[in-house]
């Protein structure tokens, strides 16, 4: 199902909401407020444990992104967020501001896994 007014899409599985972000640039308020709002509702709906954020299409992640997706982690039902298909440039924003699990990081918000086969798979869907 698809959110045109946010240019977001979401798939359901068993424990897991896969989110397609089809907007290039997250740096305003207003779109970035509409992306979040909508992901909400949809967790309200699906009761998920697992959300993937497929950021594949988007280009430039602002910091006002960062604050709405840790505003998804702590959703109460959300355990994990997985993060696919980043760009190099958008990934290097997320390895500068210490938001992405690794070896120097394990206890950071996010996950990265190449692709949305792959959080799925790393989830057991």
């Amino acid at each position: 199902m698809s959110d045109s007014g946010t240019n977001t899409e979401f798939a359901k599985f068993e424990s897991t909401l896969v989110v397609t972000l089809l907007e290039p640039q997250l740096r305003d308020a207003f779109t970035v407020q509409q992306v979040k709002e909508s992901i909400l509702a949809q967790l309200k709906d699906a009761s998920v444990q697992n959300v993937v954020l497929d950021l594949g299409k988007v280009e430039f992640v602002g910091s006002i992104a960062f604050l709405a997706f840790l505003g998804i982690r702590r959703f109460p039902t959300v355990d994990k967020i997985l993060l696919c298909n980043l760009r190099e440039n958008v990934r290097e924003v997320f390895v500068m501001c210490r938001l992405l699990a690794g070896a120097n990081n394990p206890s950071a918000p996010f996950t990265e896994v190449e692709s949305v086969a792959d959080a799925l798979k790393h989830l057991g869907e």
